[in-house]
């Protein structure tokens, strides 16, 4: 049985006006077990003292052996233990700071790399999409550009790769996909452009059946995964999509994280928006809430197995190293840092 874990309010974003409600986080609150499984068996006499001798021996044996995993830096079965999750569910949040490029309007569905060097949203209002730039994460966001949302399906996410130069979009069918490309992030985005990295879902798009739609683009920050959601039809959920390199063309999708907890409850849909470079960390938004969520994963699991609440939010995202969050709370953009 999954294991939802609601954490106390860690964060309140701090803007002008009316502050945003609190982005919570907290730690996993796993519990340990433990197992007596030993049994005690003695011999009387001379047999009972080799026996003890006999033990003695071997137990300093298998010490010395958990010495040397110890030391190899493996564990018991000879191979390395796996790695730390790239986000970490038992850090928080510290306050939330609106960024600069929030326009006075409503911004929404937005997307940045994982080096934060490039930011896009959407204006619901009039469907604009806007883009910032900058050459590193320490420096101002540049003036700010846009393009018009042609051909993308109203109401829906857009995603950009990792190197900022492909912003990909779904089309107004719900079954293809649009692409905005760009030399460099000195160029502006020019589209709808033939996209040849979306050619395989495109193909996958045109052959889906009757009533079933793709919904919520997402790209990993690694911009080796990316992930959406099929709707309607028999098999509903989420799907991934992968590529060995960023320039590689898209894969087409299969089934991911297939567990309730992602499912579609009383029409009420749980919507990802951000994947960690791990692939550990799925950020989603909770319509049936209203909440932001993120459910953890154990390593190589199909499954997350922990849930942690981020409160009244939306488009939550991480960098590459997950020590900054970047989302989206009262109609304009907040990043937060780790602690």
């Amino acid at each position: 049985m999954k294991r939802v874990v609601i954490c106390a309010v860690l964060l309140v974003a701090a803007c002008d006006g009316d502050s945003p409600p609190a982005l919570q986080g907290g730690d996993s609150g796993k519990d340990a077990t433990s197992v007596d499984g030993t049994t005690d068996t003695g011999v009387d006499g001379e047999a009972d003292a080799t026996a003890d001798v006999e033990t003695d021996a071997a137990d300093a044996a298998d010490d010395a052996a958990d010495a040397a995993v110890a030391d190899a830096g493996v564990d018991g079965d000879g191979a390395p233990p796996p790695p730390a999750p790239i986000c970490d569910p038992t850090k928080t949040w510290a306050v939330g700071v609106k960024l600069a490029p929030s326009t006075s309007s409503i911004d929404d569905m937005s997307t940045v790399t994982g080096d934060e060097t490039t930011l896009a949203w959407i204006t619901p209002g009039d469907a604009v999409v806007h883009y910032v730039d900058r050459v590193d994460a320490s420096v101002a966001w540049d003036p700010e550009r846009t393009l018009p949302g042609t051909g993308l399906a109203p109401g829906q996410r857009i995603a950009v790769t990792r190197d900022g130069n492909h912003l990909y979009g779904l089309g107004t069918d719900l079954r293809s996909f649009v692409g905005f490309t760009r030399s460099s992030h000195a160029d502006p985005f020019v589209g709808p452009t033939l996209d040849l990295t979306l050619s395989d879902l495109n193909l996958e798009g045109s052959a889906l059946a009757v009533g079933e739609t793709f919904s919520d683009l997402v790209v990993g920050t690694s911009s080796t995964s990316l992930l959406l959601r099929l709707a309607g039809g028999s098999s509903p959920g989420l799907r991934l999509s992968t590529r060995v390199l960023p320039t590689d063309t898209w894969a087409t999708t299969t089934a991911f994280a297939p567990q309730s907890e992602f499912d579609v409850v009383a029409g009420k849909a749980r919507r990802p928006t951000g994947l960690s470079t791990d692939r550990r960390a799925l950020y989603f938004f909770d319509e049936a809430s209203g909440h932001e969520k993120v459910g953890f994963f154990d390593y190589d699991a199909p499954t997350a197995s922990l849930f942690v609440d981020l409160g009244a939010h939306a488009n939550a995202q991480p960098n590459d190293d997950c020590s900054v969050l970047y989302y989206t709370a009262t109609d304009d953009l907040y990043s937060a840092l780790k602690q």
